[in-house]
């Protein structure tokens, strides 16, 4: 029997962001309706942010052999 993943608190904000503007978007629609961008010129920002126990809970399941 396999064990259960090891859940960790977190949150994850995403932002898209014309690499040759600076312009950013609050969703990924938002971003296809700017007609002035180039294939390539729209990336997706990933921030994820850990809680105090996520990082303890993360650093416990890093430790095990």
């Amino acid at each position: 029997m396999d064990k259960e993943p090891v859940k960790i608190d977190c949150e994850t904000k995403e932002v898209w962001r014309n690499k040759k503007t600076g312009q950013t978007y609050n969703s990924e629609e938002e971003a296809r309706f700017d007609l002035t961008a180039k294939e390539g010129d729209i990336v997706k920002d990933v921030t994820v942010t850990i809680s105090n126990e996520g990082l303890e809970l993360l650093e416990r399941v890093m430790n095990q052999k």
